[in-house]
């Protein structure tokens, strides 16, 4: 089931975010609870040479995978598209044209320009499981929102948080604790999206993030990313070190070196 379809049978769709390029890695993630994985070309360390790999790790445990691509140019959509990718999500998308840029790059024609090639995802697969999100991020794509979002052929929006932030005048700590300035973006962005039937998407920079994100009708969510799992993970055993030196000595451990 793709994440679009995922949204539309039950109101939402929850994923995570990759951007260590290890297919066991992305095996991991794919064989869970996620309806869907990104695979993040833009921020991440992932690029064209080893991104087949980890689209394969995804297909063969059947969970989609969007690729946030690093730019939005055309090729470097289609050639996302034609390794595998569910879908796409592009960046910095400030204006209408960019966004028709998007739309047009998904489809063959007559619909769009994407050029043909038999790899992966090619002519063959059913259009409707191909789509594209746009990342509002910016102010100027902010005040052209309820335009990006009405073009045809872009299954949605996807905020971008901090970026977002930051370009309105806030900062860093205020998209991980929230802000009413914030909040009232977001409230735009999901607006225009309903209006034209489009899915709004983001991702949480805080765990509280996503009962905040549902409560403003964000459908389509990532929970977090393998660096932060990760990085929670090793926090929350490495908290624990000292009891555990402490137990070790009570029991008959040597010394205290270490």
């Amino acid at each position: 089931m793709t994440p679009l379809k995922d949204w539309q049978e039950t109101g939402v769709t929850f994923g995570a975010w990759l951007s260590v390029p290890s297919p066991a890695t992305a095996e991991l993630f794919a064989a869970s609870a996620f309806a869907w994985c990104c695979l993040d070309m833009q921020h991440g360390a992932i690029h064209e040479g080893n991104l087949e790999g980890l689209l394969h790790a995804m297909a063969a445990a059947q969970t989609p995978a969007i690729v946030r691509v690093g730019w939005n140019e055309p090729r470097l959509i289609m050639w996302a598209l034609d390794m595998g990718a569910s879908g796409v999500i592009v960046p910095m998308v400030n204006t209408v044209e960019d966004a028709e840029n998007i739309a047009d790059a998904l489809y063959y024609p007559p619909k769009g320009t994407r050029s043909f090639g038999t790899i992966r995802n090619g002519y063959d697969a059913d259009p409707g499981e191909v789509f594209g999100l746009a990342m509002i991020e910016t102010q100027e794509g902010l005040d052209q929102v309820e335009r990006i979002a009405s073009v045809d052929g872009l299954a949605g929006i996807f905020i971008g948080p901090v970026d977002l932030a930051l370009s309105i005048g806030l900062t860093r700590q205020d998209a991980l604790d929230g802000h009413e300035k914030l909040d009232a973006a977001y409230a735009r962005i999901v607006a225009a999206g309903q209006a034209n039937g489009k899915i709004i998407g983001s991702i949480c920079i805080h765990p509280s993030h996503a009962e905040t994100f549902l409560d403003l009708g964000i459908g389509l969510v990532a929970l977090n990313s393998d660096r932060a799992y990760v990085t929670r993970g090793l926090a929350a055993d490495a908290a624990r070190i000292p009891a555990l030196r402490t137990r070790a000595r009570a029991v008959g451990g040597t010394g205290d070196a270490g």
